[in-house]
């Protein structure tokens, strides 16, 4: 399967690029309220997609620990989107940029920066991914509510959550060994949805 461009024309109003990224500034990929999550699996990218509203390039794709647990640390990448054989759009070809030496997450109130080298357009369909290990407690780490719903507008689900927020889709997973690069997708790959969890936020560093 082909990469695909997925540029977005930017809401009404908006500049076609708008305000400039700050240097060494950390900038968030997600929207809404957040709140503390022990990370749930070892061995599973987590995937959540964005966009952004100006050009970037960044060095850098943190976490952020509240609570860091011995032996732990975090791998991260950021992909591209293009259609899969069943016409969803998800996280295809190589990761644009990747960490697959990853960090630890030892350290309570720190940000857990995976190195990366990127350069993203404005108004385009991107993904990060955070896979996780340890060797025996995972951290807790800045994440979603159970209830948000910034992900649905990208990722697409089989049944709309309820009324009341309650199933609402935070993003999709993909199992892989924490030890293993990130991989490449062909598009026939399967995802799984998640629906009422608390996921990982993460942030670019501008350089």
């Amino acid at each position: 399967m082909a990469l695909q461009s997925n540029v977005l024309s930017p809401p009404f109003g908006y500049p076609v690029d708008g305000l400039p990224f700050s240097s060494g500034q950390y900038y968030g990929l997600f929207g809404g309220s957040s709140t503390a999550t022990i990370i749930a699996a070892v061995d599973r990218i987590y995937f959540r997609p964005f966009i952004l509203a100006s050009a970037i390039t960044a060095d850098r794709l943190a976490a952020r620990v509240t609570t860091g647990q011995a032996t732990s640390a975090v791998k991260g990448a950021v992909y591209g989107t293009g259609r899969t054989n069943t016409g969803l759009y998800r996280p295809l070809s190589a990761p644009l940029g990747a960490d697959n030496t990853g960090v630890a997450t030892t350290t309570s109130n720190a940000n857990a920066d995976c190195v990366v080298s990127v350069g993203l357009r404005p108004w385009t369909l991107y993904w990060y991914g955070l896979k996780f290990t340890t060797g025996g407690t995972l951290p807790t780490c800045v994440s979603t509510l159970t209830t948000s719903r910034d992900a649905e507008p990208y990722v697409g689900r089989t049944m709309p959550a309820s009324a009341t927020g309650s199933g609402a889709l935070t993003g999709i997973y993909y199992d892989q060994a924490y030890a293993t690069a990130f991989p490449t997708f062909d598009g026939s790959e399967t995802f799984t949805e998640i629906a009422a969890a608390a996921l990982p936020v993460a942030w670019l560093r501008a350089v």
